[in-house]
């Protein structure tokens, strides 16, 4: 829950937010600075304000015929804002032989919204074959197969991804300034139809070599070749890693190695010999936050542990968990950063007691074939590892435990920050999930590509929240009616619960399919909190979103040969019903419940407040000359406003307007006794 007060201090001046007609006399704007005005108005979406200013801009004697072509478009757009779309394509239209015609077909094709949206692609095509409507350049051609082919990708439909890229090239273009990303984003479509590939065709790596990249011979000892210093050995190790070796030993002299965030270049493996310790530099001043390794738009990397056998290697940067407990009290870095890179492996260590994750995988392009092996991500302070953008990303023999000290504490949060990143082919062989303060695998994801993660044989023991937990962001799918393409298998896996907690729960609407293939869930017949009853149930949906779901398509949570052991004190699968409009109608298969066979099917939920519809509360637009002026002097507290807005909620919005003096200076005060978003801002439009 949120509190905000604002308070006024004195009036806030806004000099020239509202221009008198004798000022306008004396000192008259030109109509390119109202233009500008009125363009800003559209930003912040104050439509009643940019159409004023259209108004005075096609009213004006010196009004160009450009000018009048500017209006009628301000008038279009906000219509299209205000959800009148047929009105504003017939504006559009009228306009396409006077006006550039790529903007505003492509204006025209955006006024399709929602589960219309689809139909902007037909739109675009109508103008590209048939040449009557609106003849056209090669390169106005070009510009709109661009646009189409990354709207593709942007509405998830990689068929018009392919098509405008392919029309786009024949025509002399190179697919528009995404190409890359779209490039790419076709290889993960075309990996989504070969989902799960076969686990005897992946091949986790040992040295550079198996990524095909011809090693030089040279190897490099630190100690040897470059020193040692008990204190800081940054600059020796950052010196070997760039010596153009294509192996680099890190030696154990017997005492801990301490450096600063080293950044990995390309064709390098690095090898830590057993008993090695590398923690970071205690005497830096960013030690409480700083990393170890930066992974970052290099390819054919391997960081290797030389025993693979055990977890002799240490990563961490603290000594021990009582180290990190004393020194890590907010976000910090991870031990490994990778970012931007393809043909990553990191294997054979332990990697703990971080101010952040063991690994991050972060970046606004794809890190692609990344191997990870035989680690144990320990006790770190946020995720054993966040896949904020991972692309065939392979995991075996992991373990993932004992995540805690700031949210969301998870073993694996697959948690993309922009769609643009990808959680797509995503591979756990074995690995195991322990004691993390916020689940062991957490979806909270959201992305323009396919999501898949196939883990097999993978055990995952008792959590505070859950085993698993499923909570897709509805960012690029609630609007276009759209499931996320892709899903999740489970296949062979163990999942250990307390008595009160369920082991599987998915949070709002079911969005991404799962298969669970040959599974146990097991309750181990304890009870998280003390005295607490043992009545949970081994699958659980926490209906919480409060967006309106009804007739929206549903995933598909099937269960094959899977058994259920204990949860006898509540039904197998349980519905909380937060928000009354989610429903659940897609459970298939059967469990073998306590020796029983339960058909999954029967199990529904219909949200009860289907047929209700939304209230959107909006306030009325204000202008200037409609507000009444308060009283000179200081100005009390005047409004207070709650909110409890779930974090996936838009945030309020408060336009507050203000007379002064012109030429008087004033003070706003916002106070806020409750907590708040780091991110909250109060801007102040106009010079005053």
């Amino acid at each position: 829950m949120k509190f905000v007060k604002v308070l006024s201090c004195l009036a806030l001046v806004l000099t020239g937010l509202v221009v008198s007609a004798a000022e306008t006399a004396g000192a008259p704007k030109s109509l390119q600075q109202i233009r500008k005005e009125a363009d800003t108005a559209l930003r912040q979406n104050k439509l009643d304000s940019a159409l004023e200013l259209a108004a005075l801009v096609r009213s004006a004697t010196n009004a160009t015929p450009e000018d009048f072509c500017w209006a009628w478009k301000v008038e279009a757009d906000v219509l299209a804002r205000r959800g009148r779309g047929a009105e504003a394509r017939k504006m559009y239209e009228q306009l396409l032989k006077i006006t550039d015609p790529v903007s505003t077909i492509w204006a025209a094709a955006k006024t399709f919204t929602g589960r219309e949206e689809i139909r902007s692609f037909g739109y675009v095509e109508s103008y590209l074959t048939q040449e009557w409507k609106c003849p056209l350049t090669v390169g106005q051609k070009i510009a709109l197969w661009d646009k189409y082919a990354y709207d593709g990708y942007v509405q998830l439909e990689p068929g018009h991804i392919r098509k405008g890229f392919d029309k786009s090239v024949e025509l002399g273009g190179r697919g528009g300034p995404y190409s890359g990303r779209l490039i790419k984003a076709l290889q993960a479509w075309e990996d989504l139809e070969n989902f799960p590939i076969d686990e005897k065709d992946v091949r986790f790596p040992n040295s550079i070599a198996d990524f095909g990249f011809k090693m030089n011979g040279r190897v490099v000892r630190v100690s040897k070749d470059f020193g040692f210093d008990p204190v800081n050995s940054t600059e020796f190790l950052q010196k070997a890693l760039g010596s153009g070796a294509s192996r680099v030993i890190i030696d154990n002299v017997g005492k801990p190695w301490y450096t600063r965030t080293l950044k990995v270049p390309s064709n390098v493996e690095v090898v830590l010999e057993k008993g090695v310790r590398l923690h970071t530099d205690r005497s830096w001043d960013g030690f409480k936050k700083g990393g170890i390794f930066r992974i970052s738009n290099v390819s054919n990397v391997v960081i290797r542990g030389e025993n693979p056998n055990d977890h002799e290697v240490v990563v961490s940067q603290f000594h021990d968990l009582l180290d990190r407990a004393k020194n890590c009290r907010d976000y910090g870095r991870s031990a490994f950063t990778i970012e931007n890179s393809i043909n990553v492996c990191v294997k054979n260590m332990r990697i703990a007691d971080t101010a952040e994750d063991a690994i991050c995988f972060g970046g606004m392009d794809l890190n692609t074939n990344q191997y990870f092996e035989n680690l144990d991500l320990d006790s770190c302070f946020r995720q054993a590892s966040s896949f904020c953008s991972l692309n065939r990303g392979f995991f075996r023999k992991v373990r993932f435990r004992n995540t805690a000290g700031a949210e969301p504490g998870a073993g694996i949060d697959l948690e993309p920050a922009e769609t643009c990143q990808a959680n797509s082919s995503l591979y756990l062989y074995d690995c195991e999930f322990e004691n993390n303060l916020g689940g062991g695998l957490l979806f909270s994801t959201s992305s323009q590509l396919p999501i898949t993660l196939h883990a097999k044989r993978c055990v995952f023991k008792p959590h505070r929240q859950a085993d698993l937990m499923v909570f897709i962001r509805i960012g690029p799918y609630l609007g276009r009616n759209k499931k996320v393409p892709g899903k999740a298998i489970f296949e062979e896996c163990v999942f250990q619960g307390y008595s009160d907690v369920s082991p599987i729960r998915i949070d709002g609407i079911s969005l991404l399919d799962l298969e669970f293939k040959n599974c146990s869930i097991i309750d181990t017949g304890r009870t998280l909190a003390r005295n607490a009853t043992p009545d949970a149930s081994a699958i659980s949906f926490w209906l919480n979103r409060d967006v309106n779901m009804d007739g929206h398509v549903e995933a598909t949570i099937s269960f094959e040969n899977t058994r259920v052991e204990g949860y006898t004190n509540a039904t197998l699968v349980a519905f909380r019903n937060h928000a009354g409009h989610e429903s659940i109608r897609n459970l298939k298969g059967k469990i073998d419940w306590n020796g029983k066979p339960t058909d999954l099917s029967r199990f529904k939920h219909i949200g009860p407040d289907n047929h209700l519809k939304q209230i959107e509360q909006k306030l009325p637009e204000l202008t200037a000359a409609q507000a009444v002026k308060p009283a000179k002097g200081r100005v009390e507290p005047d409004f207070t406003f709650r909110w409890g807005g779930a974090w996936w909620s838009p945030r309020p919005v408060i336009d507050y307007l203000f007379f002064g003096e012109k030429g008087r200076s004033a003070k706003l005060l916002v106070r806020y006794p409750g907590g708040l978003w780091g991110d909250l801002a109060a801007t102040v439009y106009g010079p005053g």
